[in-house]
């Protein structure tokens, strides 16, 4: 008979899907960027930033009014511009960016998976890889990463709100709930 997974095993299990994740995002095209919606974000992410506090960008054409340019300052442009301050290569930054939106979602799914009830580690966890590898999300993430964030960090939000239920602190509730809005960026 199979031994059920203790918490610790659990979450070591998690932890090995996360690595998994992230070795995977890797060795996908090692070493070359992946065509993003917006690439400046991360080939020159200081110049990005520096555009995106003017309404008016005079760097295409004769110039233009930004589009959502300020969305991509956080927490996006933050990830790409702390990648550039510690010399990363930029396909590093943004696969390592890649992985952790995959990696906080299946986190996230888990949670929400513990919060809802389901009674097996093994449910949760494969409910939890289900919601973070599905085929749609991995394939949008992939070309446009800022607009997966609220996919991936709506599950945080959700089990944040689901601890109000288990008697936590609504004041508390709703501010750890808001760090995770405010961590969507304003990407739409």
């Amino acid at each position: 008979m199979k031994q059920p997974l203790t918490a610790s095993r659990e979450r070591a299990a998690l932890w090995l899907s996360s690595v998994v994740i992230t070795v995977v995002v890797l060795l996908q095209d090692n070493g070359r960027i992946v065509p993003e919606t917006k690439l400046d974000v991360v080939l020159d992410p200081w110049t990005m930033a520096s555009r995106s506090l003017s309404a008016w960008d005079p760097s295409a054409g004769f110039g233009r009014v930004q589009n959502q340019a300020i969305g991509y300052l956080f927490p996006m442009g933050m990830w790409n511009m702390i990648g550039d301050a510690v010399s990363s290569p930029p396909w590093l930054t943004q696969r390592l960016w890649l992985a952790g939106i995959v990696v906080v979602s299946l986190w996230g799914a888990h949670r929400v998976a513990k919060a809802v009830g389901i009674s097996t580690a093994g449910g949760r966890i494969s409910s939890a890889l289900v919601y973070a590898l599905a085929p749609a999300t991995i394939s949008v993430t992939f070309f446009q990463s800022a607009g997966q964030l609220p996919y991936a960090l709506i599950p945080h939000v959700l089990a944040e709100l689901m601890a109000a239920r288990q008697g936590d602190s609504p004041r508390r509730v709703a501010a750890r709930s808001t760090l995770w809005l405010v961590a969507m960026g304003g990407v739409n």
